[in-house]
């Protein structure tokens, strides 16, 4: 025992709620004689979870599971009272739950309710008062598991949440300055591909708090938006960084300004004060700015080229198709940028949040 590994601190909270809350509700349902009482205890444990939020919304989705299956339930056990047509409708329940599991847990509770009463049915046909005593034992065990998942132990998601959102903002200027790095060179860089993943997996992992913590009371609207609208702006500069990659030829070196394009972009993401930020962010609109000029001499020279009937392929001609749209999607990249220089607000509690 001494040498097994100590469970994270989280974890083993949530198996003392699960273990308490379940516990009491069995120890209830017994000591009232309660019929089916095995359903509120089974109801505790399907819905607790870790996150307070997430056991907020399997409740709901078991309660409107076993509302609207157990009802459908008892109209069935009324009505039908052939083993035969109770088989077949078997049939199509468990095929339907088991199909819509993997896109709803709500799915799998709505034909799970019935499944189970008329499985019941099947050996003691006409008792559709199980139905409404699956309803109250549901709504019993839900509402147990929602109480202990407040009061025992909670663990919340918005004091979470700065940490995650900066996670992701770092994890992104790291994809940024690898692919900005591989313009240039004669092939993208090996570690495009690792970097781009840890970007989409932290950006994926601060949704989800941010998700988690717009459920959850007591918490920050405005640091929420704060985050919800950054944490956007990250996904959609993931999506221009990873066009950017098309774009990889050694030919994309002779664009002026990129190497300083490069250190300022990744710093102006990465920077911990708002005058840094700033400074970077206008260094980037110099380097766009002389990006520009280049472009228009390149048009311009094509222009004479034309003018004087050169029509075939010239090195100006090659330069304004390969840079061209390198250069608009920098320009797009730096305007995304300019969006995230407020960041999020840490929510009250959180490690990262300012004194009062």
């Amino acid at each position: 025992m001494r040498g097994a590994p100590a469970l994270p601190a989280s974890t083993s909270r949530h198996a003392l709620r699960t273990t308490t809350v379940a516990g009491v509700v069995f120890l209830l349902t017994q000591a009232a004689a309660l019929s089916h009482g095995e359903w509120a205890t089974l109801a505790v444990l399907r819905v607790l979870r870790p996150q307070y939020a997430v056991t907020r919304e399997r409740v709901a989705q078991r309660v409107i599971g076993n509302v609207v299956g157990g009802g459908c339930a008892a109209v069935l056990i009324a009505v039908v009272h052939e083993p035969a047509a109770l088989c077949l409708i078997l049939f199509v329940l468990i095929s339907a739950g088991f199909t819509l599991r993997p896109v709803n847990y709500a799915f799998w509770v709505v034909f799970g309710t019935p499944l189970v009463l008329l499985i019941g049915d099947v050996s003691h046909p006409g008792d559709w008062l199980d139905a409404a005593v699956r309803i109250a034992m549901t709504l019993l065990g839900t509402s147990a598991a929602l109480l202990g998942s407040r009061l025992l132990w909670p663990s919340w998601e918005h004091p979470r949440l700065a940490a995650h959102t900066a996670h992701a903002a770092t994890a992104t200027a790291a994809y940024l300055d690898t692919v900005l790095g591989s313009l240039g060179r004669p092939t993208r860089r090996p570690d495009a591909a690792t970097t781009r993943g840890a970007a989409e997996k932290a950006l994926a992992q601060a949704h989800t708090t941010c998700q988690n913590a717009h459920r959850e009371p007591g918490h920050d609207p405005t640091a929420l938006d704060d985050a919800a609208r950054l944490l956007w702006t990250l996904d959609r500069l993931v999506v221009l960084t990873a066009a950017l990659t098309t774009h990889v030829t050694p030919r994309t070196a002779r664009i002026p300004a990129l190497a300083s394009y490069t250190g300022h972009a990744t710093a102006a993401l990465s920077g911990r004060h708002a005058g840094q930020t700033a400074r970077h962010l206008d260094a980037l609109t110099d380097d766009l700015d002389e990006m520009s000029l280049y472009l228009d001499d390149l048009h311009t020279r094509r222009h004479r080229e034309l003018a004087a009937g050169c029509t075939g392929e010239t090195r100006s001609r090659a330069a304004i198709r390969e840079d061209g749209p390198v250069i608009e999607l920098l320009a797009a990249i730096a305007a995304v940028l300019g969006e995230t220089r407020t960041p999020p607000r840490a929510a009250p509690g959180s490690p990262t949040a300012p004194p009062p």
